[in-house]
């Protein structure tokens, strides 16, 4: 499962866009909009999603953000936005981290849901 379906089952909406340009013109739209960022470093060609954590702070200096990347986390102390998180990928979705770490409460947590 992705993030962005992994989101959406927790509940919040999400605005997905595939490249930086789209990114910072989404948010220009509708500043308010937007709740939170969640993007990856490595965006192709264009702009790197520490330009639009850097643009989109510029504006909304409180919006929580979240970067993540495969190799752009040594990055992440002189590019990334203050008070912003930064995710080393490969990362492993919460419920598999909750069953990796205590099988015997996910199996209790499963059969209670049941």
């Amino acid at each position: 499962m992705d993030v962005e379906h992994s989101l959406e089952e927790a509940g919040f909406e999400v605005l997905a866009v595939y490249k930086g340009d789209d990114a910072m013109a989404a948010f220009d739209r509708d500043p308010d909009g937007a709740g939170a960022l969640v993007t990856d470093i490595r965006l192709g060609d264009g702009p790197t999603g520490w330009d639009i954590a850097h643009h989109m702070g510029a504006v909304k200096p409180a919006l929580p953000m979240i970067c993540m990347s495969g190799d752009g986390a040594d990055d992440w102390p002189p590019l990334g936005v203050p008070n912003s998180l930064m995710i080393a990928k490969p990362f492993v979705h919460a419920p598999d981290y909750h069953r990796a770490r205590n099988p015997a409460q996910s199996d209790a947590w499963n059969a209670s849901a049941k």
